[in-house]
């Protein structure tokens, strides 16, 4: 990756620029702010150690990931606790459905109710959803991956992750279905 311990600390401190963020807030989303901080640093020390043994690591972002996944992992066998569903995945869904943004673009009461009955029926969808396809989904919708940067984070082929994003959003689709809502409403999940 790099020669000398300097250009190391370099590559190093640029990747923390621009993944950090990102990271920390997929940790947020499985565990709490102190738990979030601890893995952070803990996947970023162990990036450094895997580019100071000269490791090729083509993907630093699903590498980063991957790492933090699987501390997480590590840790839930330790103490089990439940992953709570996230609102942004609800909002994503509410903010590129045909529901409300097929609608004039003034809001009104009736527009906050629908939004509000909207982000209840995206929640329970997604609690129909597994883990991992809860996982998926987010990594996908709530951090704006591409199919192979999940297939590395979760050890897939990218086939597969595109296989599971098609039947993630076929069940949300049905989920609304059955609960009255219009094909042409459900159309743009996805």
């Amino acid at each position: 990756m790099a020669d000398s311990k300097e250009e190391i600390y370099k590559i190093w401190e640029e990747i923390y620029r621009n993944e950090s963020g990102l990271l920390y807030g997929f940790l947020l989303k499985k565990t709490n702010e102190e738990n979030a901080q601890d893995i952070m640093q803990e996947s970023f020390i162990r990036l450094l150690n895997a580019m100071k043994k000269n490791s090729k690591i083509e993907n630093t972002k699903a590498y980063l990931f991957q790492i933090a996944r699987n501390i997480i992992i590590d840790e839930s066998r330790k103490k089990i606790h439940s992953i709570e569903d996230s609102v942004s995945n609800a909002e994503y869904i509410v903010n590129n459905s045909n529901i409300i943004s097929g609608r004039n673009n003034q809001k009104t009461t009736e527009d906050e109710i629908i939004k509000n009955e909207l982000l209840e029926n995206v929640n329970e969808a997604l609690k129909n959803l597994s883990d991992e396809e809860r996982e998926i989904f987010e990594l996908r919708w709530d951090f704006g991956m591409k199919h192979n940067e999940i297939a590395n984070i979760l050890k897939k082929s990218d086939r597969q992750i595109r296989r599971d994003i098609d039947k993630i959003v076929k069940k949300i689709r049905e989920f609304f279905i059955t609960k009255g809502y219009k094909i042409e409403d459900v159309l743009e999940i996805g």
